[in-house]
């Protein structure tokens, strides 16, 4: 169980879907509480829990019912801009390499399971991955979900061995808790957060997966 083990991230890393997301909390939010909110103001205060976030941007605490229409009208507004799924157009490439490096690889999100695993396989991309979870519920926490990741996987006793590569400063927590490597990527102009918060903790951002997975071939030793 020495061998490495890549997790990826969905939402934001392999599907390049920030603009939508934040399109559609944008559109909610001023659905439900006629606050007009900017894509700027969704990169200062994004944070889970995503109540929490929610809240932030109404100006003011929610009922559960009126978290719950903002939620319902985030997913439909989601479903409804994307017609195709904007896959990464580096990802597939990303991840053979990764394969063809040996290593073992998983995804790990917290986008809705059923949802989630429909689209990798739809993609082709199912054949990568030894393991793929999407949010079932529970925890909004990535932590906890990353933990229960390693734990399905038999890595938990040995985190070192394992890289995650994401997008948000979640990704960055939940392998910082669990003691795994982690190599944030992304655009800092279509990030969901300001990559401010990176910096502030010390951590480097690369641009694209294949950087990406430079870095992993890098942080792992593996010669070019």
């Amino acid at each position: 169980m020495n061998k490495p083990h890549v997790v990826w991230d969905w939402n934001g890393t392999l599907l390049i879907d920030n603009q939508i997301t934040i399109s559609a909390v944008i559109h909610a939010i001023h659905v439900h509480t006629g606050r007009a909110i900017t894509h700027r103001d969704h990169q200062i205060h994004f944070r889970r829990p995503i109540r929490v976030f929610f809240e932030t941007l109404a100006g003011r605490r929610l009922s559960n019912h009126e978290f719950d229409q903002i939620t319902n009208t985030f997913t439909r507004r989601c479903r409804e801009l994307t017609p195709a799924l904007p896959l990464h157009p580096d990802a597939a490439a990303a991840l053979a390499q990764i394969r063809a490096d040996g290593f073992a690889q998983s995804l790990l999100s917290m986008h809705p399971h059923d949802e989630l695993t429909v689209a990798v396989a739809h993609l082709g991309l199912r054949r990568y991955f030894s393991l793929v979870q999407g949010w079932r519920g529970g925890s909004d926490t990535k932590a906890d979900h990353l933990r229960a990741h390693l734990t399905t996987l038999g890595r938990l006793s040995n985190p070192s061995s394992v890289v995650v590569i994401g997008d948000t400063i979640d990704d960055y927590a939940a392998a910082e808790v669990n003691g795994c490597r982690f190599i944030a990527v992304g655009d800092p102009e279509s990030s969901l957060h300001d990559h401010t918060r990176f910096a502030e903790r010390g951590v480097s951002v690369v641009f694209g997966l294949k950087e990406a997975v430079e870095s992993v071939r890098k942080s792992l030793h593996v010669n070019s």
